[in-house]
């Protein structure tokens, strides 16, 4: 982009002690720099070469014009830039830059002829800081299940801040997360580790962390349901993040309503044992997360015993009063309603309460049954 800053168009010039106007000039770009994106290192050397050439109307070289050099930004500086246009027009210095990266840096050189004939061409660019002084690294903190970036800012002498380009990056734990060569974290399991940055030559060390958050916990049951006193049961109880993944070592804490109908038995798992009869709810929570698990305790009669090995009567008319009682599947002794009745009533009958009467002589079975129908006999002789 060329700019011009037009002087009167007729200036006057002497030549030989004639007085003649002086030929109208402009200043051409043949690098074509001011089309071009101009970057540098701020405030370093060896600089921008900028060439230029005046030439007049017609194409001829202007010589031994001033040249002046203004630079707009700290620090900037043209050097060695030419004071005059040599016999072929040309001009040429090198532009350092300012210090400050942020600035937008500008260039403008005043050509002026020998008759003070005035133009002028103007040239922007961008100071991009390479050299590291120092630079930092974000601690990072991300999901399990949630890429991160690494980002690395480096400062130069003048405490520029910038991205810089020789970056290598290490895990320091692979089981913890893995880093690519861009510096893109994929975590692989929760925990706290450091990440191994190296700008150039200058290492240094990273806190990486990877965490979850409980989103639910998820019992691979609703209801637990015992049908005997003393027995141990377990099921499985995971706590899932925000992600869907479930937390490997991490486990919620638990209470419950009535420790007389189950009880929690120590141990690594989730494993209770049943206490007695009725219903309790088991609370599993952690943070702001809760979720239950039904406990039904009923025993079933798994076994039915009468008194005795066998009932012996001597006379017709004689009794003799029998017992029935039931035990659950883990032995432990029950609650039943028993019903009693005589495999063949015409020798021997027995009453709803266990009453053994003789009726003749001969061979009986007295038989009690639980509601379920297990049952157990004694010989009535």
């Amino acid at each position: 982009m060329i700019r011009l800053t037009l002087a009167p168009a007729l200036l006057l010039s002497c030549v030989d002690g004639v007085t003649a106007p002086e030929r109208d000039f402009r200043i051409e770009d043949p690098s074509f720099l001011a089309d071009s994106v101009l970057e540098g290192p701020p405030g370093g050397t060896p600089g921008l070469l900028i060439q230029l050439r005046a030439v007049d109307v017609d194409g001829v070289p202007v010589s031994d014009a001033r040249v002046r050099w203004a630079t707009l930004n700290a620090g900037a500086s043209v050097r060695p830039g030419s004071a005059f246009t040599d016999d072929g027009g040309f001009l040429s210095g090198r532009w350092i830059l300012g210090r400050q990266a942020a600035e937008r840096q500008r260039l403008i050189i005043t050509v002026t002829g020998r008759g003070g004939l005035t133009r002028s061409f103007s040239l922007e660019a961008t100071a991009r800081p390479v050299t590291v002084a120092s630079f930092t690294v974000d601690s990072i903190a991300t999901k399990l299940g949630v890429r991160a970036n690494a980002r690395v800012t480096a400062r130069d002498f003048f405490g520029n801040r910038f991205s810089p380009d020789s970056v290598s990056f290490r895990s320091g734990d692979s089981s913890l997360f893995t880093v690519d060569s861009l510096g893109v974290i994929d975590p692989r399991r929760r925990g706290a580790g450091v990440l191994l940055v190296t700008v150039g030559a200058a290492p240094d060390t990273v806190p990486v962390t990877v965490f979850q958050v409980v989103r639910a916990i998820d019992a691979e049951i609703d209801t637990l349901r015992f049908s005997a006193i003393g027995v141990k049961q377990s099921f499985a109880v995971r706590l899932i993040d925000d992600q869907g993944l479930a937390l490997a070592d991490s486990a919620p804490s638990l209470s419950t309503s009535d420790t007389a109908v189950a009880s929690v038995v120590p141990g690594p798992d989730f494993t209770f044992m049943s206490r007695g009869n009725g219903t309790t709810r088991l609370v599993f929570s952690v943070g702001g997360v809760t979720s239950g698990v039904w406990v039904v305790v009923t025993q079933v009669v798994a076994s039915v015993e009468v008194s005795g090995d066998a009932a012996t009567l001597d006379a017709l008319g004689d009794t003799t009063q029998l017992t029935a009682g039931a035990r659950d599947s883990a032995g432990a002794p029950m609650a039943a309603s028993i019903v009693w009745r005589s495999s063949d009533s015409t020798t021997a009958s027995v009453s709803a309460g266990g009453l053994v009467t003789a009726r003749r002589n001969g061979l009986a079975l007295a038989i009690a049954t639980a509601a379920n129908g297990v049952a157990d006999t004694v010989a009535i002789v």
